[in-house]
């Protein structure tokens, strides 16, 4: 069976680490890190060369495919005196017997294909990765590793490899990466975690963003701290790992929702999560109607004011909306929610909307209900990726814990909810319908005193 890398060599899509990662990896190059492994080192760009002829003192070990050995050896020549060059498979158990005081790696996240060993907690090719680097630390040794949300929220198999390394390791820093820092590569949100042996105290964690002086440079070649918080390892326990609500630890909401002992789930357990259509033309005439941004409303979605495309009803199946899906906007300046209703012609929503299709165990209404709460809006702002325009990706909304009590008491609460809704819209409407003509009637009187009637 071929590796994950392997399978990226052969498309070519393997990731380059930007510059101003590859330098934040350098930051941690001292006296004491005799032993250096640099994990599928084809992933790097030419600032790994001038580490290694930067630390002629140190023992360089770099990893790679098969497929990318020669190319690798080319670009690491002049190098050779401290630096080792190897075929090997990080995600194989026993990829190499040596123990090292600095290893850096950027494992492959987001993959489809995933490994199946029983040598692992996880399947999933990055923690795979996490989970057998970390063997091969020495015990003043550390890891330096990027990884991607789902590490910080994940499920059953995460949560045991989240214990697993609470027990036997030290969590000494997370940083949460620019959300443009992988991209084309991925959009996927990341964070750049150093591990080391002993016993988690307190733990640094930051906010990167690129130098603003560097604006000459894309992505940037430097990363800048933007927010720094410190948490014992309790705290950070606590929070399960979530390194965005982490930031909101003060809030009361937030506080109560981590202590409460209501019964919590994450979203991708009772949903499936999914990216609406881009409309690239609208038909005024179309035989497919959309709904965007502008169609969200305080009593619901606007069904009579949608855009409409023409298009094959079997290519866009997947995308064609059901009663009951939860629609999230995914990009605007506000974060906007609805509950879709079956109408007489074909839905789907844009590109600028999140879908989320509850399980049977999940009711729609009490979603809506849970997100559009301060607590529920707090808890998506926190996986916004942009800083004026809104960017929530559907993959972070999957990772959502969200509270699940018992299917009766959520219809309980949205019946409730809707009635109530009802009875303002019922109202509001009537109090225009009278400010209306009470405007009507005072025009009229002032037309008649001006005219002399």
């Amino acid at each position: 069976m071929k590796t994950i890398t392997e399978e990226k060599a052969n498309t070519g899509r393997t990731l380059l680490t930007p510059a101003a990662l590859t330098r934040k990896f350098a930051d941690y190059i001292s006296e004491k890190s005799h032993k250096v492994l640099i994990a599928e080192g084809e992933k790097f760009g030419p600032e790994l060369v001038d580490i290694i002829q930067a630390n002629p003192q140190i023992e360089f070990t770099v990893t790679c495919s098969k497929e990318r050995e020669k190319a690798l050896a080319k670009k690491l020549q002049g190098t050779a005196e401290n630096t080792k060059l190897i075929t090997a498979d990080i995600y194989s158990k026993g990829f190499t017997e040596e123990k090292y005081d600095l290893i850096i790696s950027i494992p492959d996240f987001g993959a489809r294909n995933l490994i199946n060993s029983h040598d692992f907690i996880s399947r999933d090719t990055d923690l795979v990765a996490l989970q057998n680097l970390l063997y091969h630390i020495t015990d003043a040794g550390k890891l330096l590793i990027v990884l991607p949300i789902k590490i910080t929220l994940g499920g059953e198999a995460t949560l045991f490899l989240q214990n697993y390394i609470e027990n036997n390791y030290k969590i000494e820093e997370i940083d949460v990466l620019p959300s443009t820092l992988f991209y084309p590569y991925s959009s996927v949100r990341t964070y750049f975690f150093v591990f080391s042996g002993g016993k988690t105290e307190q733990i640094s964690i930051k906010k990167l963003e690129f130098d603003q002086q560097d604006k000459k440079q894309w992505p940037g070649k430097i990363l800048l701290t933007k927010e720094e918080i410190s948490l014992s390892s309790a705290e950070f326990s606590a929070l399960g790992w979530n390194i965005d609500i982490a930031f909101l630890r003060d809030d009361d909401d937030i506080k109560n929702f981590q202590k409460s002992a209501v019964n919590k789930v994450l979203l991708k357990e009772v949903a499936t999560v999914f990216r609406g259509k881009a409309v690239l033309h609208k038909e005024e005439s179309g035989n497919i109607a959309v709904i965007n941004i502008s169609n969200f409303t305080t009593g619901g979605l606007d069904y009579e004011n949608l855009d409409h495309i023409e298009a094959d009803e079997r290519k866009i199946s997947p995308y064609i909306l059901h009663t009951g899906d939860v629609l999230v906007t995914a990009r605007g300046t506000t974060i906007k929610i609805g509950v879709f209703t079956e109408q007489p012609f074909i839905c789907i929503a844009s590109a600028n909307i999140n879908v989320i299709r509850p399980k049977e165990e999940l009711f729609s209404g009490y979603l809506q209900l849970f997100l559009e709460s301060p607590l529920g809006l707090k808890i998506l702002k926190s996986l916004e990726r942009g800083s004026v325009v809104i960017n929530i990706n559907c993959k972070d909304i999957m990772e959502l814990k969200i509270p699940l009590p018992p299917l009766q008491e959520q219809k309980a609460l949205s019946n409730e909810y809707q009635s109530g809704l009802k009875l303002y819209l019922e109202a509001t409407a009537a109090a225009e319908k009278s400010w209306r003509e009470k405007r009507e009637a005072i025009k009229a009187r002032l037309y008649q005193k001006i005219m002399g009637a």
